[in-house]
């Protein structure tokens, strides 16, 4: 039986977590792109996170069925009923997840997140 390592399927080789190698365009606009997305969901979040956004948010779901077909409306006063049993808590959820999202859009993906 032949058994040469480097070729050997189990063979690991170590990889460096940082590129020397320079960006194409295409991988400099992904991440101009993730950096702009990112900004824009942290303005979202902190508007989210005001307290006039969290007391009018059932005013808000309510007032997007204004001039919508019958089965649009119908969704959407759903989500107000539902909203409008505990707004505080909906209104953290819809800012934390937008929290969520904006740090996910700005952390780097060819860095390891644990050390």
């Amino acid at each position: 039986m032949i058994n040469n390592l480097t070729t050997s399927p189990l063979h690991q080789t170590r990889r460096s977590s940082y590129r020397l190698a320079p960006m194409n365009w295409r991988e400099k606009g992904i991440g101009i792109s993730r950096i702009i997305f990112g900004l824009a969901w942290a303005v979202a979040a902190v508007l989210k996170w005001q307290p006039q956004f969290q007391q009018t948010f059932v005013d808000q779901v309510s007032g997007a069925s204004a001039g919508q077909p019958a089965p649009i409306m119908g969704w959407i006063s759903f989500w107000t009923n539902l909203v409008s049993v505990n707004p505080l808590l909906f209104a953290r959820i819809e800012a934390t997840s937008a929290s969520l999202l904006a740090a996910s859009q700005t952390t780097p993906t060819n860095t390891p997140l644990v050390a």
